[in-house]
């Protein structure tokens, strides 16, 4: 019996202890995208489809806005970003 018990509580242990990561990933994720929504709809841009963007695509405009001085340099940029994502 406390075999059985032991590998169950293994079992749960390693369940819950694999998606930790994973949920941290998830709310990363969740903020980088709230903030380009925000750098986005700073810029003028429809933010509608953020979504759509891949990670690399989300640090890209993240590193664009974040070192840019020229607005409309950043703003050609990121709208060249979010055109790539809307044609897919």
């Amino acid at each position: 019996m406390t075999g059985k018990f032991s590998a169950a509580a293994m079992a749960l242990a390693l369940t819950f202890g694999a998606t930790a990561p994973v949920v941290a990933m998830d709310q990363e994720l969740n903020m980088l995208m709230g903030a380009i929504y925000f750098e986005v709809k700073n810029l003028g841009l429809d933010p509608t489809n953020i979504d759509q963007l891949t990670v690399h695509q989300l640090a890209r405009i993240k590193a664009i806005t974040s070192s840019s001085n020229d607005d409309q340099g950043a703003k050609f940029q990121v709208k060249q970003i979010l055109d790539e994502a809307g044609g897919r």
